[in-house]
């Protein structure tokens, strides 16, 4: 088929306007994915001041929860630090408390010990104390009164001695004689009773003349008495011994 120069023309200038819409139509797309990527530095303080300002306030918005967020947690540890030291207090009072106690204990069990040792004394205080109370009452009274028995006198008088002597031995009733120091243990009542007048400074001779008995006699029962105290030299002095074991220092 043959075109006319006419037709030709015709055809040219559709296809120039074709280009035209084309171009028109890129250009605006152009400008639109230009809008929808307005990202850049220079966009932000040029072409989008919404999304600039949005930023800014959210940065404030941050910035300020941040500052809660350190608030609470110096509030956290100021609060941690009191808890420790108070923690710290209460350690250290607990440590003083176990010395404390323990200083407290020691002074008890000294004190325990003290007590028991009183306590044992005393016991051993009244246990001497009850048997020179029978000492005294059995060898150094009861046998005087037996004399004044045999010696001739009133009724009344043997009534009165016979009420004493019964009296004396309820008092000595309840005392056990076998606590009583081995050396009176081992004496005879005479021998008591002469060791009893030499521990008084009585001389052989009144001692005899007391008792009724003769010197040799007298001076028989002191060797014995000598001997079963354990004293074989004739230097020691039989009254100071007697003496001093009376006193519980020998």
């Amino acid at each position: 088929m043959q075109y006319g120069s006419k037709e030709i023309m015709d055809v040219k200038a559709s296809q120039g306007n074709a280009s035209d819409t084309t171009l028109s139509t890129a250009r605006e797309e152009s400008r639109g994915r230009g809008s929808a990527l307005c990202l850049t530095d220079e966009e932000l303080h040029t072409g989008c001041p919404e999304k600039s300002l949005h930023l800014e306030t959210d940065n404030r918005r941050l910035e300020h929860q941040l500052a809660i967020k350190k608030g609470e947690l110096a509030q956290m540890l100021l609060q941690l630090r009191g808890e420790r030291e108070q923690r710290s207090k209460l350690e250290e009072a607990l440590q003083y408390r176990e010395i404390e106690l323990k200083r407290l204990s020691g002074e008890l069990t000294e004190t325990g010990t003290a007590l028991k040792v009183l306590l044992e004394r005393t016991r051993t205080d009244e246990t001497e104390i009850s048997e020179r109370v029978k000492l005294q009452v059995k060898y150094g009274i009861i046998p005087y009164l037996n004399k004044l028995k045999e010696k001739e006198g009133d009724k009344v008088s043997g009534e009165y001695i016979s009420l004493i002597e019964s009296k004396l031995h309820e008092i000595i009733a309840p005392i056990s004689g076998n606590s009583l120091p081995r050396f009176i243990r081992d004496l005879t009542p005479v021998e008591m009773q002469i060791a009893d007048l030499v521990k008084e400074g009585k001389t052989t001779k009144e001692i005899a003349l007391f008792l009724n008995l003769s010197d040799k006699t007298v001076e028989f029962h002191r060797n014995i008495i000598r001997r079963k105290l354990g004293l074989n030299s004739r230097k020691t002095n039989l009254k100071k011994h007697l003496a001093a074991l009376d006193n519980g220092h020998a």
